[in-house]
């Protein structure tokens, strides 16, 4: 699975990168655009992975902002739940803005990081304006689907507390074309031919069993986890929160709907 000539996440670190925090390894958290981020793309695809994204201070603060949000924010979508945040999406696609909570604009600065990979330089919000909350707890997945046409082709995953395996369909496969594993702390953004024209979906399971799946991103990865795959070990599913945060670019005035869940 993993080739010599691969760039690796070390190899990254060792480059010139901007970065204003620290992980609790001393990893950087966070990379400029441009080259900088060519060398965590997933060999061959339009992926890239990020690890330590967050550091383990960060990721304890954002997990304990998700759990004590205000019970509305809270709704059930195919059993589990997740939070909405900066507007909801009209039936043309556009959004009915609402401010972000400071613990993704201000601190940590989650989105203005994202922002500074370049990702977006092509919209005129620079940076994601739309944040939705996922919780997974063992058992749960999400079958394989697009992100539809409402977001700018491109989506920044950011994962905390429990891992997952992601995988990647080409146009009416069931089966999976391309696997990644997402670290706690980890950001994956996809973009071109992945987001436009491939579905994306988690099994639901209880655990993983990591010698039955080839990962495309082994390389980029922690040594721990790195292991693990080598080992081909079965690993038990934690609780997982993800932040999947991306660019509406059409904005609407007006009040937003009362609603409950959708």
């Amino acid at each position: 699975m993993d080739s010599p000539d691969l760039t690796t996440a070390s190899d990254c670190e060792s480059a010139s990168m901007p970065s204003p925090s620290l992980s609790s390894s001393g990893t950087s958290a966070t990379v400029g655009a441009g080259a900088d981020l060519e060398c965590l793309r997933v060999s061959g695809l339009s992926v890239y992975y990020i690890p330590e994204f967050v550091t383990a201070e960060e990721e304890e603060y954002l997990l304990r902002k998700v759990d004590t949000a205000p019970k509305a924010k809270w709704r059930t979508l195919y059993g589990r739940r997740l939070q909405v945040w900066g507007g909801e999406l009209t039936p043309s696609n556009a959004l009915l803005a609402q401010p972000l909570p400071p613990w993704v604009t201000d601190h940590p600065d989650i989105l203005a990081r994202i922002g500074r990979t370049g990702i977006f330089d092509q919209t005129k919000q620079k940076v994601p304006n739309h944040v939705i909350v996922n919780e997974y707890l063992p058992g749960q997945g999400i079958f394989a689907h697009k992100d539809g046409p409402a977001y700018y082709p491109t989506v920044a995953t950011l994962t905390l507390e429990g891992h997952a395996v992601m995988h990647y369909h080409a146009p009416l496969s069931s089966t999976p074309a391309y696997s990644l594993l997402l670290e706690p702390r980890s950001l994956v953004i996809t973009t071109g031919e992945l987001y436009k024209d491939y579905a994306h979906s988690i099994d639901a399971v209880e655990r993983d069993d990591l010698g039955n799946v080839e990962v495309r991103n082994l390389n980029l990865l922690n040594a721990d986890w790195r292991g693990r795959l080598e080992r081909g070990e079965t690993v038990e599913r934690q609780k997982r929160v993800s932040l999947t945060c991306r660019v509406v670019q059409k904005t609407a005035k007006g009040l937003l709907p009362i609603h409950g869940g959708r």
